[in-house]
């Protein structure tokens, strides 16, 4: 199983979440960070190795309910999230993440296999800026970066 995240993280603390969810260290210093929500291994590493090769710090999740602790505790530039998870939606997820003052302004891309169009504007409901839709290839995460990660 791959890692929920794989960053660098500065605190020494005892409690199970911090563990599994560490806070991040010097977030102005950080690359911008990109928050991968995907339940599928080998969709998430692909995102997670075309991002990094970018020069982007990618954290990720495989569920619902792991990608809402990591988005409070990374505050990530630009969220990538599945809409069918397991554990909470996609959906679900991102109106809770966008719920938080903190993170209100995080652009929330959603990437489905699912061409319904009441699931796309639900997504859309709930936050998401776009919806594209799976195999997303090199020149769609492309396009999703020129769109919606935010300037330097």
């Amino acid at each position: 199983m791959a890692p929920i995240a794989d960053i660098i993280f500065l605190l020494d603390t005892s409690s199970d979440t911090d563990k599994r969810f560490p806070r991040m260290a010097n977030t102005e210093d950080r690359a911008r960070t990109i928050l991968v929500v995907e339940d599928y291994d080998d969709i998430r590493e692909l995102m997670r190795h075309h991002l990094g090769k970018r020069g982007y710090e990618v954290i990720t999740a495989s569920n619902g309910e792991d990608a809402v602790i990591l988005a409070e505790r990374v505050r990530p530039d630009l969220i990538l999230m599945d809409i069918s998870l397991p554990e909470r939606s996609g959906i679900s997820a991102t109106y809770k993440i966008l719920k938080s003052p903190s993170l209100s302004g995080t652009p929330v891309v959603a990437v489905t296999g699912f061409t319904n169009a009441d699931l796309h504007q639900d997504a859309l409901d709930a936050g998401c800026r776009a919806v594209y839709l799976k195999p997303l290839t090199p020149e769609g995460l492309e396009e999703i970066l020129a769109l919606y990660m935010p300037s330097e």
